[in-house]
């Protein structure tokens, strides 16, 4: 080979190199490792960066966070990662990566998938507490929504960290932190229930990290955690009643369906009772508390999915019948998921300082009349505050949050949790926002084959223009279970 031409070769090389965006994981001093992350096959590669643990002071102590990475499909990805922001508050993001990256596939062929547990959660110093320490007396108060303060106290007493050290302000400059040490000098955030919480304080803390911004189940600082749950959950069970109704073969198996949940509630209203029925595991006798309160819990808990809501109006009759076991079972699997997830203890710091003290309780009646939850959650949450050392949050904090980047919201047509008035609310107030609504989806609708191929248009392209949303006219609820063998023929 002629030597000039050679030479042009190399140069041609070293111009094409220099074109390629920065891999993280040839960033000089930063240890990643291969790393396994729960119910996920294939490897990731994982790091630990240190941030102080109290951000408004020098010199003090710090916390490890874990941050997990799973590489782009290709070879030469785009440099702006993508970082999916887990909800809770207290959901450790590296122990859902499984659940969200079918989701997410198109976003990964372009873009690196970034898992940050955010302090307090998972392998970042997970403030796990257990109020049940024996798992089979978990399973007798599964339908009892009281838990002992003594069990909250032993689990608050056995951790050394300062428990009013974990507040969304923090969080946000953690991740910051995390951002720009990694060396992505522009990130895309997914935010999901209380992440877009999340999502929301780094734009407008950090706007210029920010690309893009997918809020799937706005739950902006307006919603006072807790506090609006009954009326949103009302709502949701309201429109899965006018669609069972509308859907014919539906209305005929379950005709007083609109009353089938109050007179379920009616039976445990003067009190606990205990009631004889069997593990849903593995069939012995089982004797367990229930309490109306904890009926309305566990029927809240399966309207978070579209799936379970199917299979709602024949639970429900199977329990008025006195067969509690095919609910037990589904109300197990939910609260299992929930336990190996999220970390109550990082819930409650959050909670206790920036929602439960803001509480209007005098309007609380007038809130709740009328709904099948009734005041039940607010009391919850009152009394697992009760005694849980509080930090006093910055009046700014709650102020409204703008912020010009790209941002798409989500919302599940049939959301008990964040439903879409919440995101109307956060769409008014950033300017180049699109809102979604997902048709017969629950919580988390970003999830459905039609907006999750929404939401990788809006990240590849950085743009709420153009986006194609064809496919969300086509949306519709599953299909309801009127019987154990399935659906309607």
């Amino acid at each position: 080979m002629p030597r000039r031409v050679a030479f042009f070769l190399v140069l041609l090389a070293l111009v094409v190199a220099s074109c390629r965006p920065a891999d993280p994981a040839q960033k000089p001093g930063v240890d990643w490792r291969t790393c396994r992350l729960p119910k996920l096959a294939e490897a990731a590669r994982c790091t630990t960066v240190k941030v102080p643990a109290d951000r408004d002071r020098t010199g003090g102590p710090t916390l490890d966070l874990h941050v997990a990475v799973l590489p782009a499909v290709r070879p030469t990805p785009r440099p702006d990662p993508l970082f999916f922001v887990a909800g809770g508050p207290g959901q450790a993001a590296s122990a859902v990566a499984s659940t969200v990256l079918p989701s997410l596939r198109r976003i990964r062929r372009d873009r690196d998938l970034v898992f940050v547990d955010v302090r307090g959660t998972g392998r970042s110093g997970g403030l796990d507490c257990q109020p049940w320490e024996d798992p089979d007396e978990g399973i007798l108060h599964l339908l009892d929504h009281r838990i002992p303060q003594d069990r909250l106290d032993a689990c608050r007493k056995k951790w050394t960290a300062d428990l009013t050290q974990y507040r969304t302000r923090f969080l946000v400059d953690d991740l910051e932190q995390v951002a720009g040490q990694l060396g992505w000098q522009q990130v895309n955030v997914y935010g999901v229930s209380y992440g877009t919480r999340v999502g929301l304080t780094w734009l407008a803390r950090h706007p210029e990290r920010i690309r893009a911004l997918v809020l799937d189940g706005a739950a902006p600082f307006a919603m006072r955690l807790f506090e609006p749950f009954a009326r949103d959950a009302e709502a949701a069970w309201r429109h899965l009643v006018a669609d069972c109704r509308a859907a014919p073969a539906c209305h005929a198996a379950f005709p007083d369906l609109a009353t089938d949940l109050a007179r379920l509630l009616e039976r445990f209203s003067a009190g606990p009772k205990e009631i004889v029925t069997e593990h849903p595991l593995t069939g012995a006798p089982l004797r367990m508390t229930v309490t109306a309160g904890g009926i309305a819990l566990a029927v809240r808990g399966m309207m978070y999915s579209a799936d379970l809501q199917a299979l709602l109006p024949m639970q429900l009759r199977d329990a008025l019948a006195g067969d509690y076991r095919p609910l037990l079972a589904q109300i197990l699997a939910i609260a299992n998921g929930a336990d190996e997830s999220t970390s109550l203890g990082m819930m409650l710091s959050v909670v206790c300082s920036e929602d439960v003290d803001r509480f209007d309780m005098a309007a609380l009646p007038a809130a709740v009349s009328g709904t099948y939850l009734g005041p039940t959650m607010v009391q919850q949450a009152r009394s697992m505050c009760t005694g849980w050392p509080r930090f006093k949050p910055q009046k700014k904090l709650f102020e409204t949050i703008r912020g010009r980047a790209p941002s798409l919201l989500i919302s599940g047509a049939a959301d008990p949790v964040t439903p879409a008035r919440w995101a109307d609310l956060v769409a008014g107030q950033l300017p180049n926002s699109r809102h979604v609504i997902a048709k017969g989806a629950g919580h988390g609708a970003g999830r459905e084959a039609c907006t999750s191929r929404i939401v990788a248009e809006f990240v590849a392209s950085g743009s709420v223009a153009g986006l194609d949303l064809d496919c969300v006219a086509e949306m519709r609820r599953p299909p309801f279970f009127i019987r154990r063998a399935g659906t309607a023929p």
